[in-house]
């Protein structure tokens, strides 16, 4: 197996410092495509006069683990390294859906669905952990990118796929063949790493690995100064299905990056931060929360890869929404009430549709909080929680491990609403 398996339980612990550390900086990104906002605009807002949904009995009880208090971010970057953080969440909204590759690709895989912003995250994604590659990232000058992530639901075949933004064309092919030659390494990659050119594939630098149970096949294509980076992993008795997706994933994705406003290595410093103040009304992580994500406002297709994928993207589109804020919760805006009573039933509906040997139930809603829903949800590995919650043009998602700190989550974000509003 690849040291990305074989090392599965290191790199989360990894990914949860990485994460942690950034999200102190904090900073954040936004990108969104003009479809939803001119559909913003055709819009009519409606005031709603009465909650939908009436608070249970009680007040609002955050507990003692959340702030209350709305965030303050700085108006622009003021430094590129903060800057390729907010530029990698740029490019999500430029990169390929797995489900666009493959339908069946629809299990979420967080842990590698990131920004990409300089040489460490780059040797996250490649091998968990490599000072080769992270010297690799530094010497050919990596500036930006974003990897997104999905299993099957039988967790029999995956996929990880990435766009790396580097200083220029010379240093993307450069990586590329460092990289390549790097994860042919049987340290890198196992003992049965090895080339694997393909005819349709003519400009891509290809290498497998196969177990007795799995065969992964990986592919990092230059084009212009991007690295287009794919891995697959699929059975054995599904091996051509492997070198399929990464024609379809390349087929389908050097169109799209082509399209990438990017931002002149200069003017990173100058991207803004917090678009809409839309992380402003989102709920922050706790200091040193374990998990904690990196805080970003994405626009649809940046949205679905951390969520529902294409059903977000028709979420986005049927709605007016213009962006998503994550940090401790996901927090979506639109220009229109009546459109955010319609984007609630859809985020509701996105919690409850699990796979069948996923169970959720309805639960009470926090004490204090109209227009909440809650939803206990269990798996065969775990138990945890989510509500939704609807405030005026805004919809926000709380997903926690327990009920108790679902309701305090959703307590604090409906604080921070109102505290929003009266600013």
């Amino acid at each position: 197996m690849t040291s990305r398996y074989r090392h599965r339980h290191r790199a989360r612990t990894g990914a949860a410092l990485l994460a942690t550390a950034i999200t102190l900086t904090g900073c954040t990104s936004t990108a969104s495509e003009g479809s939803a906002e001119a559909a913003a605009a055709d819009t009519t807002t409606v005031e709603r006069t009465a909650a939908l949904i009436p608070a249970a009995p009680g007040e609002p009880d955050p507990g003692e683990e959340f702030s209350t208090r709305p965030s303050d971010y700085p108006a622009t970057a003021g430094d590129n390294g903060i800057g390729s953080i907010i530029e990698s969440q740029r490019m999500a909204e430029f990169l390929v859906l797995p489900a666009e590759v493959d339908p069946a690709l629809t299990e979420e895989y967080l842990d590698l669905t990131r920004p990409i912003f300089g040489p460490i995250p780059l040797a996250y994604l490649l091998a968990d952990t490599d000072s080769t590659i992270e010297q690799i990232g530094a010497e050919t000058g990596i500036i930006a990118g974003f990897s997104t992530a999905r299993f099957t639901t039988d967790s029999r075949a995956r996929m990880v796929h990435a766009v790396l933004r580097f200083r220029d064309a010379a240093g993307a092919g450069e990586a590329a063949s460092q990289l390549h030659e790097r994860l042919l390494d049987p340290a890198v990659s196992g003992p049965t790493a090895a080339p694997h050119p393909l005819a349709t594939m003519p400009e891509s630098l290809v290498h497998t690995v196969e177990t007795e149970f799995s065969r992964s096949v990986a592919a990092l294509t230059q084009h212009g100064h991007y690295l287009i980076y794919t891995f697959v992993d699929s059975p054995t008795d599904r091996a051509s299905w492997a070198d399929q997706a990464l024609e379809h994933a390349l087929e389908l994705q050097r169109p799209m990056i082509d399209r990438f406003p990017a931002t002149a290595p200069s003017e990173l410093r100058n991207l803004p931060v917090d678009i809409d103040d839309m992380l402003r009304r989102t709920l922050r992580y706790p200091d040193g929360a374990d998990g904690a994500q990196v805080p970003a406002v994405y626009g649809p297709r940046g949205a679905a890869h951390l969520l529902a994928q294409l059903s977000t993207l028709d979420m986005f589109a049927d709605t007016a929404a213009t962006h998503m804020a994550r940090d401790a919760t996901f927090v979506y805006r639109t220009d229109a009430t009546d459109r955010a009573e319609t984007l609630f039933d859809r985020v509701v509906a996105q919690i409850r549709d699990k796979n069948d040997d996923i169970s959720v139930v309805s639960a009470a809603g926090p004490p204090g909080v109209p227009d909440a829903r809650c939803f206990e949800v269990i798996t065969p590995y775990s138990e945890g929680a989510s509500c939704a919650l609807l405030y005026d043009t805004y919809v926000a998602e709380i997903r926690t491990k327990t009920l108790t700190g679902a309701h305090q989550a959703t307590s604090a974000q409906y604080l921070i609403f109102q505290a929003t509003d009266t600013d």
